[in-house]
């Protein structure tokens, strides 16, 4: 399998009419930290691709307020047999 993890930024979204605003949370308290999260794709031929959204506040305790999510890196666990 192929996979890519990158950020969850979407700063398109309010262009494509998924927001009305640029940003998810306000630019006055975040900035550009409005990405909370990864995006993480699997492709077995790299053109059908599934994906899930892992976002850091859902997951682990005292992450309600992260800035921002960078520079995501993946490691598989051969114990685990996963990502």
């Amino acid at each position: 399998a192929f996979y890519v993890v990158m950020t969850d930024l979407h700063l398109f979204a309010k262009d494509l009419g998924y927001r009305d605003t640029t940003w998810e949370r306000p630019i006055e308290d975040y900035d550009w930290g409005n990405n909370r999260g990864f995006v993480m794709m699997k492709s077995f031929d790299l053109i059908h691709w599934t994906h899930s959204n892992f976002l850091f506040n859902e997951n682990f305790e005292g992450f309600d307020e992260i800035g921002c999510a960078w520079a995501p890196q993946s490691i598989y666990d051969p114990e685990e047999g996963k990502m």
